[in-house]
């Protein structure tokens, strides 16, 4: 069977197990179809990531199975991937970070290009989140965009350029990513503290207890992050916390984070 064909049927179906099955059947035959045919298959599994599974929560396995297909496809299918964020759909679009997210290092080049080349600040925040979805510790190697990302002019960079800082903080050991990048990161986490956006603040003290839980950070730093986490949270001498909750809420994970790091190596 011609696979448009098997394509167009398996979108027909109302059926999530019937999806489900015909993607799981075509997710194996992916990598070796050419051309045309590649093109319209990965274009199907993106079409099914359009569904409101709010609207049709039966649904959400089919969609999780577009995903995991999408992932399985390879780098041939990052440029089509990255065609649908023209598109104005950000609950697909979310998807699509998590499908670039499980080709790991494929994906770290192309969307570095993105963050590199885009004049749109959306497609930027959506190749900095996806960047964040990678769990492969070559997304350091995209430190030097997302760096620059985080001083962008646009809230919605900045902010997921926080966000991902800790992510990589995540993916990658300490020994993965240099001293000088290291402290690059915690200085612009912690300039982000006094964003005026509170959304980018409460990240920016998240991805600073991550820093310090994944050991990034010396513990002079670790002592400056729980300082300041102690400062959102009105429990030092001055009281003048942050007067957003989603700061302090994460503030106070960032502070339970830094304790627990001190409380297992030496202050230097």
């Amino acid at each position: 069977m011609k696979a448009s064909r098997s394509i167009s049927e398996i979108l027909r179906s109302g059926s999530s197990d019937e999806v489900v099955r015909g993607v799981q059947r075509l997710r194996p035959r992916l990598r070796q179809l050419g051309g045309a045919d590649f093109r319209d298959a990965v274009e199907a599994l993106c079409g099914l990531l359009y569904i409101d599974t709010y609207d049709r929560p039966d649904l959400e396995p089919a969609v999780a199975a577009a995903v995991a297909a999408l992932g399985h496809a390879g780098r041939r299918a990052i440029p089509v991937i990255l065609s649908q964020i023209e598109s104005t759909d950000v609950k697909c679009h979310m998807h699509l970070a998590q499908a670039l997210g499980l080709m790991g290092a494929e994906a770290v080049a192309p969307l570095r290009r993105v963050l590199a080349t885009a004049a749109d600040a959306y497609a930027q925040a959506f190749a900095l989140y996806a960047l964040g979805k990678v769990r492969n510790p070559s997304v350091a190697r995209a430190l030097p965009e997302v760096l620059s990302a985080a001083h962008s002019s646009d809230k919605e960079v900045r902010d997921s350029a926080v966000r991902t800082l800790g992510k990589i903080a995540q993916a990658a050991r300490p020994s993965q990513v240099s001293a000088p990048r290291r402290l690059a990161m915690y200085e612009a986490l912690m300039r982000a503290l006094d964003d005026p956006q509170a959304p980018v603040r409460a990240k920016a003290i998240r991805s600073l207890g991550k820093m310090a839980a994944e050991g990034h950070l010396k513990a002079d730093q670790i002592e400056t992050v729980l300082r300041r986490a102690m400062g959102l949270l009105g429990q030092d001498d001055e009281f003048n916390w942050d007067r957003a909750y989603i700061v302090r809420h994460e503030a106070a994970e960032a502070l339970r984070c830094a304790e627990e790091r001190l409380a297992v190596r030496p202050s230097r």
